[in-house]
């Protein structure tokens, strides 16, 4: 069956369509995820047959919750969202890089109510669906990760050199992934909590220190 990667724009959707690629999924045509990137601008619902696979394509989308993804397998990831807004944050500056202070003021500006917004449309996809978190599939143990990946999929892979190869290759890849830590500030966190990021970290199943809480996600 079709295979649809999904989540919030800078999560890693990308990297778990590179992971499915390498399992044998063949990627479906960028105007598929361009017409769902539409229908969501045009604020249209996510109704029965709003969008076709074929049935060993993969794609990678950014549906919020809820939505009918028909027969299609359902596979989201989920990552850290302050490291989603600095991952955004250096994408979009790739080419002009900032000064530390004139980043941490860009992040400041970027805390819009519209991110906070779009970030809490993702929040319920892990307690209905099948939901990988971003760290788990880049870290030391991502082998493991994989494999389950490759379990839910139902096929035979070898799981160290999939996990060794899905690390890069796409058009979004960063070398160094983003680390909030690195970079915020007692402003930047008085800000974020400000605007309401310690909810929605906690959402998230994420605690205030960076570590993966103690949610149950979906499986």
């Amino acid at each position: 069956m079709g295979v649809i990667c999904n989540g919030l724009q800078k999560s890693g959707v990308r990297l778990l369509q590179r992971a499915v690629e390498l399992m044998g999924w063949t990627p479906a045509p960028d105007k598929f995820s361009r017409t769902v990137t539409k229908r969501e601008w045009r604020h249209e619902p996510y109704g029965p047959g709003f969008c076709t696979l074929g049935e060993h394509e993969v794609a990678y989308t950014h549906i919020p919750y809820p939505a009918d993804i028909g027969k299609h397998q359902f596979i989201g990831i989920i990552r850290d969202p302050r490291n989603v807004l600095i991952s955004a944050y250096r994408w979009q500056y790739r080419h002009n890089p900032l000064t530390a202070t004139e980043a941490r003021t860009s992040l400041e500006h970027m805390m819009t109510p519209r991110f906070f917004m779009r970030a809490s449309q993702f929040v319920d996809w892990p307690r209905h669906r099948l939901v990988f978190r971003f760290e788990d599939m880049v870290g030391p143990s991502r082998e493991i990760h994989v494999q389950v990946l490759a379990d839910i999929l139902e096929v035979e892979i070898d799981a160290e050199t999939i996990a060794a190869q899905m690390i890069g290759g796409t058009r979004t890849y960063q070398p160094q992934h983003s680390r909030w830590q690195d970079i915020w500030t007692p402003d930047l966190d008085k800000r974020w909590k400000e605007r309401g990021g310690e909810d929605l970290v906690k959402a998230y199943g994420y605690t205030q220190e960076g570590e993966e809480g103690g949610v149950e996600w979906k499986r």
